[in-house]
């Protein structure tokens, strides 16, 4: 999965303007937490919310992620994440021109220093 650019996107444009996600509330859930999830959505969890040791599940369940949780990671993204304290958003802003086509990444050690 992934994020690609279905049109030219300048420089410093946030191109999810209208999907933006919010720094919501989560839910905090344990391995032992998930045990008897089924293995689908054990996927799904893994894949969108596990974090250093827990899972962290947006309040309003897997169904209120937005195309932003499908950006993959680069270690040399072409969006940078940009953090507003005064907002409940966060917003991406492209660090170059991005080509029709070309794929949307962020660097995922700006929320896990672990990578």
């Amino acid at each position: 999965m992934g994020v690609f650019a279905v049109k030219p996107i300048e420089k410093n444009i946030n191109p999810f303007k209208v999907t933006r996600t919010r720094k919501e509330k989560v839910i905090q859930l344990s391995e032992s937490d998930i045990k008897n999830v089924h293995p689908n959505i054990k996927k799904m969890l893994k894949d969108f919310c596990k974090t250093d040791n827990t899972y962290d599940v947006p309040f309003y369940g897997l169904n209120s992620i937005d195309i932003t949780f499908f950006l993959n990671h680069s270690k040399t993204p072409n969006l940078d994440v940009v953090y507003d304290p005064s907002s409940e958003y966060l917003d991406f802003r492209t660090n170059r021109h991005i080509k029709i086509g070309e794929e949307l990444f962020i660097d995922y050690r700006v929320y896990n220093t672990d990578i």
